[in-house]
């Protein structure tokens, strides 16, 4: 088949071109949305901005064939060989490329959110720029890719090789890297955001971005001798990581999800943690002096005995909370979700409960009613 009778055929509405041979062929701006092109051989082709929508190209062999800024969304390529394709600048949202063969691939610029490349073959290819968000690249090998500048939101790396790789300016936001190889990976300014590096491998070269081997460190518990006085935690996942008696004084931990996390003891005075998330997080006995807390998540936390006097808790949620025996001297409550927390035993001198939320709550066993009712009046506390 040739290209004239190829475009022919398609144009009469046929779509079935399945092991169809047209390496080398000319096919710029041709239009094949949808059509079936499994197991063809496009290899050396010239495709640049084709429509290739919703194609089935499963076990295709497109080895070098050049598709920049081809349309290829929705496209299945499964198990397609696609070495030293060129695909910058090329959509391919949604598409299925799970276990195709991508080694050398130029991939610049291409749009592949959303993309299934499970256990796709990437070493050496060039991803420049590109945008993975969502996509899922778990156990796919990226050994020695360029990544660099790339956008990965919500991406999945569990388990992928992505030794070697670079990924200096990349953006990385909520991606999962459980298990996935780092060595010897670059990460010169790379933002880091809310990553989860569980049981990642890391060499002595990842040092080099301090941010990124301190995350490692924490959440595997590599935290012998480790100082966080003043550390920039902000917007890191590190839930139920293990941080008991260790001194975050003058810590960022603003937005950092820190539930069920381990923080008995800790010394968090003047630390800051605005719009952080610590539900069910263990803070028994934590000094929080000063500390910022406000539109902080902390329902179901317990802080039995904590230091909390001066500590700005404006809007936070506490619900559920323990804060039996807690010390709230000169704290600001001021619209704070208290309902059904404990504050038995609790010391609340000078504290502002301005629009607190208290239904349901055990207050201190030496407010009466009286004196309950004569602040309802005062500082405005919504009681049920």
């Amino acid at each position: 088949m040739d290209v004239k009778e190829l475009l022919q055929r398609y144009k009469a509405g046929e779509r079935k071109f399945a092991k169809a041979k047209l390496n080398g062929a000319y096919l710029k701006g041709v239009k094949l949305r949808g059509a079936n092109l499994s197991n063809a051989n496009l290899s050396c082709a010239y495709m640049r901005s084709a429509d290739l929508t919703a194609a089935n190209l499963r076990g295709a062999k497109l080895c070098s064939t050049l598709l920049r800024g081809s349309n290829l969304n929705n496209a299945d390529l499964t198990g397609a060989n696609l070495e030293s394709i060129k695909l910058s600048c090329a959509y391919l949202e949604d598409a299925k490329l799970s276990d195709t063969y991508l080694k050398g691939a130029d991939l610049t610029g291409a749009d592949l959110s959303n993309a299934d490349l499970e256990r796709a073959d990437l070493s050496n290819a060039n991803l420049e720029g590109a945008n993975l968000s969502g996509a899922d690249l778990s156990n796919a090998n990226l050994e020695g890719a360029n990544l660099s500048g790339s956008k990965i939101a919500f991406a999945d790396f569990e388990g992928a090789n992505l030794a070697g790789a670079n990924l200096n300016g990349a953006t990385l936001i909520s991606a999962i890297l459980c298990y996935a190889n780092l060595e010897n990976s670059t990460w010169k300014n790379t933002q880091l955001r809310f990553i989860n590096l569980k049981n990642a491998c890391l060499s002595d070269r990842n040092i080099i971005n301090g941010n990124l081997h301190l995350i490692w460190q924490i959440v595997n518990n590599k935290t012998t001798s480790l100082n966080l006085k003043g550390a920039d935690l902000s917007y890191l996942y590190l839930e139920n990581v293990n941080l008991e008696s260790f001194n975050l004084e003058y810590a960022h931990l603003s937005g950092t999800y820190l539930n069920s996390a381990n923080l008995k003891g800790a010394n968090l005075s003047r630390a800051d943690l605005r719009d952080a998330h610590l539900m069910s997080a263990d803070l028994r006995g934590a000094n929080l002096f000063d500390a910022d807390l406000s539109d902080t998540r902390m329902s179901n936390a317990n802080l039995s005995g904590a230091n909390l006097s001066r500590a700005d808790l404006r809007n936070a949620d506490l619900f559920n909370a323990n804060l039996s025996g807690a010390n709230l001297t000169g704290a600001s409550l001021n619209s704070a979700n208290l309902g059904r927390a404990s504050l038995q035993g609790s010391e609340l001198d000078r504290a502002n409960l301005n629009g607190a939320y208290v239904c349901g709550t055990i207050l201190p066993e030496y407010w009466s009613e009286t004196e309950l009712l004569n602040m309802r009046n005062r500082a405005r506390v919504r009681y049920g």
